[in-house]
């Protein structure tokens, strides 16, 4: 920030206090004139921070010109001794107040040329490298959003089929079931009703496979409760010829006694 100017515009209202209070007009006039000025100066510097125009320079130079000639003029009036000089003051004030404003501006305009010039482009290209990145990851997420969504398509897709199957295979298995179920009872309801006519020659359905299951299970009771039949063991002709010789020689073997 610039520095000085509440003390150069301290010491330039006492410069105008010392004037008005002569009896000269004109070193009044003259004081009054360094004060607008100076006036002038602050205003060419809060233009410049406000705008960074580096015409701003020149403005601020041109005004700190016409303050120095206005102090000049009032130096060459001068001042009485009893008054003493309220000038070197207001003139060193105005120097500093210069040099700040210098050093401010001049620094201000590199930090702006820096900006501009190498910081804004880099952040120009970030954005953009960001941009186009940002432009990738939507699209890699769109791929694998649809990807998924077809996926789930497919998979709903699969369990209708199977539901679809299981539907009709249930239907199928039903159907058979049921005429395994009705047909035997129907036939066995009209047999019934021709019994029931009179027609004693009609067959009930099942008794036939019921008759055979009944032969098996008395036949199978019947050949555990039997007990086997011994063969009896007939030799025949050429066996009847043939002698077998008596073992021990004939002699039969007599058991010792004890």
């Amino acid at each position: 920030m610039v520095t000085g100017g509440d003390d150069l515009s301290g010491l330039t209202e006492k410069l105008v206090n010392a004037a008005t209070s002569l009896d000269d007009s004109a070193q009044a006039d003259l004081a009054i004139t360094v004060e607008t000025d100076t006036l002038l100066v602050g205003l060419a510097n809060w233009r410049f921070q406000a705008t960074r125009d580096p015409n701003g320079r020149a403005s601020f130079a041109a005004a700190v010109e016409r303050t120095a000639a206005a102090i000049r003029a009032v130096e060459r009036v001068g001042f009485p001794a009893s008054i003493g000089n309220p000038i070197d003051p207001v003139k060193a004030a105005l120097a500093a107040y210069d040099s700040s404003f210098q050093s401010y501006s001049s620094n201000a305009l590199k930090s702006d040329e820096l900006y501009w010039k190498d910081i804004v482009p880099l952040i120009d290209g970030m954005q953009r490298g960001l941009s186009t990145l940002e432009t990738s990851l939507r699209r890699e997420s769109d791929g694998a959003k649809a990807e998924t969504f077809e996926n789930i398509a497919g998979i709903m897709l699969g369990q209708e089929m199977v539901s679809v199957l299981a539907l009709l295979l249930g239907v199928v298995i039903a159907y058979f079931v049921g005429r395994s179920i009705v047909n035997p009872v129907s036939a066995l309801t009209g047999a019934m009703r021709e019994l029931a006519a009179g027609n004693f020659q009609v067959a009930l359905p099942g008794l036939g496979a019921r008759t055979r299951w009944a032969k098996w299970l008395a036949l199978s009771r019947h050949s555990r409760l039997e007990p086997p039949r011994r063969r009896v063991f007939k030799p025949n002709a050429s066996m009847r010829d043939k002698t077998v010789p008596p073992p021990n020689g004939g002699r039969s073997r007599r058991r010792p006694r004890r």
